[in-house]
């Protein structure tokens, strides 16, 4: 995963879970710092849930690098935000192939 962040970033990088083929799904933390990162809101931006959404990648790599940027705006969210980024939902998806269904043949959305 891209690690562009500065020393004003909060940035922490966890395995969330593994997935059912044991693959590791990562939870990224973006704050101004770890005391604002406990007690600000939330917001969650998770991708490729659906495997077969390939532009979620792109999608969230701006998403990414906007909000670690040393951009006055993404300075302010950072004050006053907690992100907490998800990259990939469904990596087995992605390994295998599937366009829409985890490994298990599941569609994540129902």
């Amino acid at each position: 995963m891209l690690e562009n962040h500065s020393k004003c970033i909060y940035y922490k990088r966890t395995e969330l879970c593994k997935s059912l083929a044991g693959l590791p799904l990562y939870k990224i933390i973006i704050s101004r710092d770890a005391k604002s990162a406990e007690k600000n809101p939330i917001v969650l931006i998770t991708s490729r849930v659906h495997s077969g959404e390939t532009p979620g990648s792109s999608v969230f790599r701006g998403i990414y690098n906007f909000v670690t940027s040393e951009s006055s705006q993404a300075k302010y969210l950072r004050k006053f935000y907690t992100f907490i980024l998800i990259p990939c939902m469904n990596p087995d998806g992605v390994i295998c192939g599937n366009y829409r269904n985890s490994l298990a043949g599941v569609d994540l959305n129902r």
